[in-house]
């Protein structure tokens, strides 16, 4: 299952995921994309986490970039 999470512009990847603001899921990449391109707004930014620590957002997919949170 990947997780959808919410982050002020100023916090990081990781800072997100630590705090838990988790506000969907979906099944597959391509669903969790187009929930975070509908929930995306000037003011916040979505992105979705794959059960291998990969964030997927508006402006690609960053393996790894949980490294270390999720452990």
């Amino acid at each position: 299952m990947i997780g959808i999470y919410e982050r002020s512009l100023c916090q990081s990847y990781a800072s997100a995921y630590r705090a838990g603001i988790k506000i969907g899921e979906a099944e597959t990449r391509e669903d969790a994309l187009k929930q975070v391109e509908a929930m995306t707004e000037d003011s916040y930014q979505c992105f979705a986490v794959d059960d291998d620590g990969t964030c997927i957002d508006l402006t690609g997919t960053f393996p790894g970039c949980l490294a270390g949170v999720m452990a």
